[in-house]
């Protein structure tokens, strides 16, 4: 279960499977709007496509920044080949 706070450098894509609209939300944005302890799960659950109105929608937590950010330093990306 991740709680939407530990993940504010990030943002939230949210996209339907009925009519393929999508929306890219940073997740400080949505803090502004629910509760402290919510989760990427409940968002999924209250989501509703504002196009087509269906429920039929993916969440994905998108991480933003740079590469040496999310790859700590000195972990090797892949095997060296000899």
């Amino acid at each position: 279960m991740t709680l939407l706070r530990t993940v504010t450098g990030s943002h939230l894509s949210i996209e339907c499977r009925t009519c393929n609209h999508s929306v890219l939300k940073s997740v400080e944005e949505f803090l502004q709007k629910v509760p402290n302890d919510m989760t990427v799960a409940r968002v999924k659950r209250a989501a509703r496509c504002s196009m087509c109105g269906r429920k039929t929608v993916e969440v994905r937590i998108v991480y933003v920044g740079n590469s040496a950010m999310a790859i700590p330093a000195g972990t090797p990306s892949k095997p060296k080949d000899n």
